[in-house]
């Protein structure tokens, strides 16, 4: 078990001085040099949830000619995987004098700093990540010359993820509502969710998103046939030619 200040409630700064804010709506009593500790992954998962589903394809049709084959192969995945890897992402707060709820032991009028967990206001930190990929591969495969063979393909590969993880506040707007001089928007640090409204909590909270692409794209040449014939007695009677080329994208 790791102890740590957060989640909630918090630990009250003042100077190298802290208090353990009690559990109330109004952060009194204080008490110096007393914290609030907790189990930072209490709550957390063990390991990942996983779900993943795939298709694939395999197919190939003669054409009119029977020395012609388009063949094709795709493999489609998703991936789903959720986690919560700690109990609560840690808020710096700096409370003015002028919020409702401030709250100074030692009477005086300056900043003070509270240090407290989200998920207590702001829920749990679940992070989901989707993963997609897939890999498609299209070909004609012909015999254009006697004894000669010919393998014509092209490739496309992609992975997609899109990750999202809930419980995030947006730093800009909780500095804006620590500022807020209206008991009935401002936010309180001293509580948790239940002694902020909801409407502010919906202000300051929300999802943190990323999205990552990368492709891969493939056309490929194969020959075989034979190469060489002489009358001396000399032959090489078959070889191989291969041309590939390949761009990607991120």
């Amino acid at each position: 078990m790791m102890a740590c200040t957060v989640p909630g409630p918090g630990t009250l700064f003042i100077g190298n001085q802290t208090y353990a804010i009690p559990k109330n709506s109004n952060g009194t009593p204080l008490t110096a040099g007393t914290t609030n500790l907790y189990d930072n992954f209490q709550g957390s998962y063990v390991t990942p949830g996983d779900e993943r589903w795939s298709v694939f394809s395999k197919e190939s049709q003669r054409l009119m000619a029977d020395d012609l084959l388009l063949h094709f192969e795709g493999l489609y995945t998703r991936r789903k995987v959720t986690d919560i890897n700690k109990a609560a992402l840690p808020l710096v707060m700096s409370v003015p004098s002028t919020n409702p709820y401030y709250v100074n032991p030692t009477g005086g009028t300056g900043n003070v700093t509270v240090l407290a967990g989200s998920s207590p206001f702001f829920g749990s930190t679940l992070n989901e990540n989707r993963i997609d990929t897939g890999n498609f591969s299209l070909g004609l495969s012909m015999s254009p010359f006697e004894q000669w063979s010919a393998d014509v393909t092209a490739g496309y590969a992609f992975e997609i993820q899109h990750v999202v993880q809930h419980g995030v506040a947006d730093p800009i707007a909780l500095n804006a509502s620590l500022n807020d001089t209206d008991p009935a928007t401002a936010f309180n640090p001293f509580g948790d969710a239940a002694s902020n409204s909801s409407a502010t909590l919906a202000s300051i909270t929300g999802e943190s998103t990323a999205r990552f692409v990368s492709k891969l794209r493939t056309v490929g040449l194969t020959t075989t046939g034979p190469v060489l014939h002489s009358r001396w007695q000399f032959r090489v009677d078959s070889g191989a030619l291969s041309i590939e080329y390949r761009t990607s994208t991120q």
